[in-house]
């Protein structure tokens, strides 16, 4: 668990998002990996949103990918998070691209990173999109960290596994491995 993809969009609970993944990443002394999301055209033409045209113009474009950019830095330094580089040892953090990714975009970028963590989704106006999360779950083929509204104290005390001997479930399993907490949790399966 040591690259931790987390995408950044505008959301209420882009705070949580963060300081779930700080947390995470103490665990792993992981690097977490930011990068910018934004809507595809046609999900947003599909949820029947009324939205101005200008909003993918270019000039738009790199003004929402540098607002992502600098809410993520000013999280890390915050928090005392160095910038990945060379010697640099325990949690450190990196800024994927200059581009604003989109949910698909997501999906696909996520089979290289060891876990992504996103917001959970909401029916709310500032909530995380559901798009975001079905595109991971879907296409990345990789865990998935969703954060809840407001970040928690710990993780891994006790790790429940529903086993119905599935394919699924034993590459779940697989992936949950690497999650042995320093502090000898609980592993039941049910």
């Amino acid at each position: 668990m040591k690259n931790i993809l987390v995408p950044i969009e505008e959301h209420d609970f882009i705070g949580s998002v963060l300081e779930t993944a700080w947390r995470f990443a103490q665990n792993f002394e992981g690097r977490i990996e930011g990068i910018a999301l934004g809507p595809d055209t046609g999900d947003l033409i599909a949820a029947d949103f009324a939205i101005a045209g200008s909003i993918f113009d270019e000039k738009t474009r790199r003004e929402l990918v540098e607002h992502a950019r600098q809410v993520f830095e000013t999280f890390m330094k915050a928090h005392d998070v160095p910038a990945s580089a060379a010697g640099v040892s325990g949690v450190s953090y990196g800024w994927a691209g200059g581009d604003m990714s989109t949910d698909s975009g997501i999906g696909a970028y996520g089979r290289v990173a060891d876990i992504v963590v996103i917001g959970r989704p909401g029916a709310g106006r500032g909530d995380p999109r559901r798009a975001t999360l079905e595109s991971v779950l879907f296409e990345a083929g990789r865990p998935i960290l969703i954060a809840p509204r407001k970040a928690p104290e710990k993780f891994g005390e006790t790790i429940v596994i529903s086993w119905n001997r599935s394919t699924e479930t034993a590459r779940t399993v697989g992936f949950a491995m690497h999650l042995k907490p320093p502090w000898n949790g609980v592993l039941a399966c049910a």
